[in-house]
């Protein structure tokens, strides 16, 4: 416990116990205590294991051995007190977790999305399929953990108990347990479920439904996996309706899940605008505060066709006001704020140019200011720009949030790994360069 313990902490390194054993020489039950006391520390420490099951002395192979139940029942329950007292049936144990929510907050670090996956209707239908050497992949390049978005509701029954789809949910497990065999902080959330926008009311107790489900399924899980509730929250779920129903999903979450971190994010797509309108239990300490930061979003995603006209101009550099004035489309006239925002990033020098480093600083000040004083860690969930921009002003934009983040002692992810937003080809298995600005 101490000597793996500190030298894993102190090199950031993950331990896993590859092999241990007792021989059947020695009687039953000190071989039964024996491991149950192993196996608690490593579960303590948060360590994964192999146990060494031989045909042979070590393991009691053969289901027909009286020893092998024991043994078994040891292995997978260390709470137990004797051979005795075991039943033909385990439970899994609750896993050590993490209470210490800025504690979490410096294990997620550096993370990525991989997004365009799991949020579709159909895993690929939006050109992103997780592979399993993806997290390699990330976690080999220097991130400390991956945000995976899920569109759960196009996977569960509409009537109640609303259940999930088992291969989708067979699935999800599966990329759980590949991140966190890697060693990285996994968080999953729930994503574009669209009819909690329309209709929240209506659709609440499937919300609720969702959520239960997950949780139950998940609650032995190690506590590197982290819950992030609802992905930007707009619309008709505004910052009221959106402040009544986050103690009842978080309640229903702890009902199986005391301990694990959860992230939770203000109204307005996570807007940092809305961060005094957030109100969060006052009785749950281990909650993340998760902001969303595409500012300005003119530049960020610029040319992006699932958005507005507004958002159709192109040739934006960062920061403004640019070398030559850009021109902006006929859809921006429509639009008041567009409008204005073109007029200033044209001309304005300094910190009231909207797309100047000062607006950046500013914006991760009222940021930390509000974390202090509320007492609640950030992670910037999402943030990022689109591949239309030039790749330099991607660069310095990138940079800038970056700088503003750890300075702050935020956690982060970039959206998004591989797709239009994306650090990594997939198809050349390269990294762009992008990623250096988020790591340096």
């Amino acid at each position: 416990k101490w000597t793996l313990g500190q030298w894993s902490n102190s090199s950031s390194h993950p331990i896993s116990i590859v092999d241990w054993r007792v021989t059947d020489v020695a009687d039953l039950d000190s071989r039964v205590r024996w491991i149950r006391e192993v196996r608690k520390i490593i579960d303590n420490q948060q360590y994964s294991w192999s146990y060494r099951l031989h045909l042979g002395h070590f393991g009691d192979y053969f289901k027909n051995n009286p020893n092998w139940n024991q043994v078994n029942q040891a292995l997978l329950n260390p709470t137990e007190s004797s051979p005795s007292q075991e039943s033909s049936q385990t439970k899994p144990v609750q896993p050590i977790q993490i209470t210490d929510p800025d504690e979490m907050n410096m294990k997620l670090g550096r993370g990525v999305n991989i997004g365009n996956a799991l949020e579709a209707a159909n895993e690929g239908d939006w050109g992103v399929t997780i592979k399993e050497e993806y997290f390699k992949i990330i976690k080999e390049k220097g991130f400390k953990s991956v945000r995976i978005p899920i569109r759960w509701s196009y996977h569960a029954d509409e009537k109640a108990p609303y259940k999930i789809n088992e291969t989708f949910f067979a699935r999800i497990e599966q990329i759980i347990d590949q991140a966190l065999t890697e060693g990285l902080c996994i968080i999953i959330d729930d994503h574009h479920h669209e009819d909690m926008i329309t209709d929240p009311d209506a659709n609440f107790p499937r919300f609720l439904g969702i959520w239960k489900q997950v949780s139950e399924r998940f609650q032995y899980k190690s506590g590197l996996l982290l819950f992030d509730i609802f992905n930007e929250p707009n619309g008709r779920l505004d910052k009221d309706k959106w402040n009544l129903l986050i103690p009842q999903v978080i309640q229903t979450i702890r009902k199986t899940n005391p301990n694990r971190t959860l992230l939770v994010m203000p109204a307005e797509f996570g807007s940092f605008r809305y961060l005094d309108s957030l109100k969060l239990p006052s009785n749950d300490t281990n909650i993340i505060v998760s902001i969303h930061y595409y500012e300005p979003q003119l530049f960020t995603c610029q040319g992006a066709d699932w958005l507005g006209s507004e958002y159709h101009t192109r040739g934006l550099t960062w920061p403004g006001p640019p070398k030559e004035k850009v021109e902006p489309s006929g859809g921006v006239y429509r639009v008041d704020w567009a409008r204005k925002f073109f007029i200033q990033y044209n001309t304005i020098q300094g910190a009231d140019n909207p797309a100047s480093s000062e607006a950046i600083a500013n914006h991760f000040k009222k940021i930390q200011d509000w974390s202090v004083i509320n007492k609640r860690p950030i992670n910037i969930g999402e943030f990022g720009t689109f591949n239309k921009a030039d790749m330099e002003s991607r660069k310095r934009w990138m940079s800038a949030v970056v700088k503003h983040a750890i300075s702050s002692g935020f956690s982060f992810h970039y959206w998004e790994f591989c797709s239009n937003f994306g650090l990594f080809d997939v198809r050349r298995k390269e990294w762009n360069g992008l990623e250096v600005t988020l790591l340096s």
